[in-house]
């Protein structure tokens, strides 16, 4: 009997695994969700074994579920009014944006924490939620009801949602916002005076559209060749230019104002996601869009900031979230996907760090409903 289920049980992990080696090695395979991780970090085809142990170093890192196993302290010795916004769904696995609030509320000290998620979603914590917005200042909560029309792959949900945050950050008097979502959690202290100081060091060149600061992002869906688009995970910087990039309506009425559109393209770019978001803030603030790499690159150079998600110890619940840096590394491409702090800091100095190549351009097709990237 035990050696039937021993059967039954290697007979389902075989056929939802991907077999590498027709070989006597048959039996080394790498389950579907681990290989295609794998496949963004080092494209391999030698098997689980062999991959992790064999051929290359293998590392981990640990992060706590719950706030309270992380006795970090952090400071605000800038002393400027913060406001933090979660915004989307409330992750309850582990009770995810639960506790990514209570860390936030040590980890970012005299900052007010902004839940803006929905109505229907607040009710599965609603006691938690309601005994910190009883005992903590600091804490507040807001339940959205959803539009009807929710966009290109829910734009209009994640634009609804911010929108409501940064108003009630305004009348909160906050000067500099924070903007992420419930599925994503920073671990990193100290973090406000590093935000400032980062705006503070690298001031805007150019003052179109009266553009206080830069706007800080994460490298982490960043992507470095295709076009305007700066990833929208983690934003921070002065409130007026937060609400300006998330001052937009929503998806099918203002994508109707972009001249040159086919299939919802731009030079084979998608207007949709963080790139809508991107070219929404840059048409605002008066800067004329050029549509390829090199106006691209110098809009990161002027008036953005790249850092690296492991400057903030950012973890992003979702996907296959254990394969850490599936995102940003890559030794099977000439060329990363992503921008790196280091790029940005060398286009500073107006290196040539082999970014303008046309070349690399992603470009994208319709397909159904959805794009899909052309690999050549």
């Amino acid at each position: 009997m035990l050696s039937l289920i021993k059967k039954k049980i290697v007979k389902i992990i075989y056929l939802k695994s991907i077999v590498i080696k027709k070989s006597p090695i048959q039996l080394i395979f790498i389950p579907t969700k681990i290989k295609s991780s794998i496949d963004r970090i080092y494209n391999t085809t030698d098997g689980l074994i062999f991959s992790f142990f064999l051929k290359n170093y293998f590392t981990f890192n640990l992060r706590p579920k719950k706030s309270e196993n992380v006795i970090t302290k952090s400071r605000n010795l800038q002393n400027k009014k913060i406001s933090i916004i979660l915004q989307g769904p409330i992750e309850i696995i582990d009770n995810f944006t639960y506790e990514t609030v209570l860390l936030y509320l040590k980890l970012f000290p005299n900052t007010d924490i902004i839940l803006s998620t929905w109505k229907i979603d607040s009710i599965k914590l609603k006691s938690k939620f309601k005994n910190l917005l009883e005992y903590n200042k600091n804490f507040h909560l807001i339940e959205n009801l959803p539009p009807k029309k929710t966009g290109f792959k829910n734009i209009n949900l994640q634009i609804l949602t911010t929108k409501n945050a940064i108003k009630l950050a305004k009348e909160l008097k906050c000067e500099f916002v924070l903007k992420t979502r419930t599925d994503f959690r920073i671990y990193k202290d100290n973090l406000s005076d590093f935000f400032i100081n980062l705006l503070s060091t690298f001031r805007t060149k150019n003052n179109i559209g009266n553009q206080k600061f830069r706007i800080i992002s994460l490298n982490l869906i960043t992507a470095k060749y295709r076009l305007y688009s700066i990833g929208d995970i983690l934003l921070f910087g002065h409130i007026d230019d937060i609400s300006k990039y998330w001052d937009i309506d929503y998806y099918d009425k203002e994508i109707k104002k972009f001249n040159n559109i086919e299939n919802g393209m731009i030079k084979n770019t998608p207007i949709t996601g963080e790139v809508f978001l991107c070219t929404n803030y840059l048409l605002k603030i008066g800067i004329k869009l050029k549509w390829n790499l090199s106006d691209y690159w110098e809009i990161c150079r002027d008036h953005f900031c790249i850092i690296d998600n492991d400057m903030i110890d950012g973890f992003w619940f979702k996907y296959n979230y254990m394969a850490d840096k599936q995102y940003l590394k890559n030794y099977s491409l000439v060329n990363r996907r992503c921008i790196d702090f280091s790029d940005w800091l060398n286009l500073q100095n107006n290196l040539n760090v082999n970014i303008y190549d046309n070349q690399n351009l992603e470009r994208y097709k319709k397909v159904g409903n959805d794009f899909k990237r052309i690999i050549k």
